[in-house]
């Protein structure tokens, strides 16, 4: 474990200490934020003068968990419900728009707050002046371009913002002004209690946001999970039954809940899962966690027949193309970001997949990419061809009009070959080696004190180590389809040790018994039949001594 941390710059004791153990009050202060203090004074005086407030949010499980973290707030404080509007994807399009500013107006609210919107939303920022509502935008957007005006801008990505962790969820930067609201409030100790009861929100939208979990959201992923595995909120309790969650880890999280979340608005209406998160009614939660969990299967029935479609009719891959393109008319709007994302994962090189589903003269645009690709730069590039457009380094999107498309295509194409370079595949997904290991260091015991590294993911992988020169003592194929190898080596140190590889393929090498091999793999704790053991999850498996 020390040599873990060490390698992960985590030298003295306390530094140590302090990740392994991530505490509620190791949590910065929110008025940190340099614009944090007028955003609460506006909200107290919505509340003593119990004016409509309405929160515009995002589609997504981020934005989701935001919107429901300041519901509650708002309960809490004893304040009328906000009304609160998520974007539809036909028909509202991503971000704070003019539209949801109209529609807030319509239905006299005084006061806008954003979560994980509104860095983008300079039109709409207008607007809601115009109209003389004041607007509290909180993002965790990089800016890009102008900045929007209004009341009070928190975001840590914010030109000169001094907030010393910018890697917040949007949920993270919603949990930081409620946090700063309720200390205005409540009894400190009223509001803690609110405050950890809230990590279960703040957990699932940030670990569903895929930001690195250190720091900040190391406490809210690491607390949270504790809360989520018996969540007070009923909808929280009926999604957990529904995706048929028996232990709960981040990985869980991300590939079990955070998906049917993010359903309702891929396929259908974003309100469905925020529903969930507010309802109180268990009944009512149980009907709505059952729709999502149909609108998941819905959503995973699309995108298959899409890559079937794809399969079927896009033609094999130049070799020296740096950007696939993929279109059709019959993809949902929802769905062209998961098509993206599975064919760069298999082509391993920037896609933008679109589709005019919804209007035949406009197209929606999904882009995902890998290390060496900026799609960032490339949206920059080419933004006055587009409607609207937005994203980071690894993702992005954009619309355009049906009349411009041809012309994007073949320059895109064009500035991809000039500005892409080819990139090694060992460059998509490098392995990196926390540090060797010995055959006696493979135990049971350090297996299970290598989970309190653990929630794993961005920022905090899973320890990966290393072993060189072990000979093969036997081999055996397990799995309905023969997929995995079960492999039994004796280490340098003479030590025997069990080994697995998961998925290995049809054509993978073989190994013998008396072969000398390297690998690097993650050390787990393994419980089968009764008996507990380590077993190294391989990762990397190699003929000879690696040097």
């Amino acid at each position: 474990m020390e040599r873990v941390l060490a390698a992960r710059g985590f030298a003295d004791a306390q530094a140590q200490k302090e990740h392994l153990e991530p505490e509620f009050g190791a949590l910065y202060s929110p008025l940190l934020f340099k614009q944090m203090s007028p955003a609460v004074a506006r909200i107290l005086r919505a509340r003593e003068q119990a004016e409509r407030v309405a929160i515009i949010g995002d589609y997504d499980a981020d934005g989701i968990t935001a919107s429901a973290l300041l519901f509650r707030l708002f309960r809490a404080l004893d304040m009328p419900a906000p009304l609160i509007y998520l974007p539809h994807r036909l028909y509202d399009g991503y971000g704070l728009t003019p539209n949801l500013v109209t529609r807030a107006y319509q239905d006299g609210a005084n006061l806008i707050i954003t979560v994980d919107t509104g860095i983008t939303g300079v039109e709409a920022a207008a607007l809601a002046r115009d109209k003389g509502i004041d607007l509290i935008i909180t993002d965790h957007h990089q800016v890009i371009g102008e900045i929007p005006l209004c009341l009070a801008l928190i975001d840590p990505w914010l030109p000169g913002e001094t907030y010393p962790f910018k890697e917040l969820s949007g949920v993270g930067v919603a949990y930081k002004l409620a946090a700063a609201v309720l200390a205005q409030v409540l009894p400190a100790a009223e509001a803690e209690r609110f405050l950890k009861w809230s990590f279960d929100l703040t957990a699932l939208g940030t670990i569903a946001d895929l930001v690195p979990l250190v720091g900040e959201n190391r406490v809210f992923a690491r607390l949270g999970l504790k809360v989520l595995e018996r969540p007070q909120a009923p909808g929280l309790q009926a999604l957990l039954r529904v995706a048929r969650v028996t232990s709960l880890d981040a990985e869980t999280v991300s590939f079990r809940l955070a998906p049917r979340i993010n359903a309702a608005g891929r396929v259908a209406d974003p309100q469905l899962a925020l529903d969930l998160l507010i309802e109180e009614d268990e009944e009512k939660c149980m009907y709505l966690a059952r729709e999502l969990d149909r609108l998941n299967s819905e959503r995973q029935s699309l995108v298959s027949a899409a890559m079937r479609e794809i399969d079927k009719s896009v033609p094999m891959r130049n070799h020296k193309e740096r950007l696939i393109i993929v279109k059709s008319s019959s993809w949902q709007h929802g769905i062209v970001g998961l098509i993206a994302g599975k064919l760069t994962e298999r082509s391993l090189l920037p896609v933008i997949a679109m589709s005019n589903n919804h209007d035949p003269e406009v197209y929606v645009a999904s882009c995902r990419s890998r290390p060496g690709y900026n799609v960032t730069e490339f949206i920059d590039h080419f933004r006055d061809m587009f409607l609207r457009g937005g994203g980071h380094a690894a993702a992005g999107g954009f619309s355009i009009g049906r009349d411009r498309l041809a012309l994007f295509e073949e320059s895109a194409h064009s500035w991809a070959s000039e500005h892409w370079r080819e990139t090694d595949p060992a460059e998509y997904m490098p392995l990196d080696i926390d540090c060797g290991i010995s055959g006696t260091e493979c135990t049971y015991t350090n297996a299970l004190e290598l989970q309190r590294l653990a929630p794993f993911g961005i920022g905090n992988p899973e320890p990966v180590f290393s072993m060189s020169g072990a000979q093969v003592e036997n081999v055996r194929i397990l799995g309905e389809q023969r997929q995995h190898r079960q492999m039994r080596v004796r280490a340098p140190d003479q030590s025997s040790l069990d080994t697995i590889t998961f998925n290995i393929g049809a054509d993978a090498q073989t190994f013998r018994q008396g072969e000398i091999v390297s690998f690097a793999g993650a050390l787990r704790a393994n419980t089968f039949g009764g008996q507990k053991r380590a077993q190294l999850v391989l990762l990397d498996l190699r003929k000879g001594v690696m040097g």
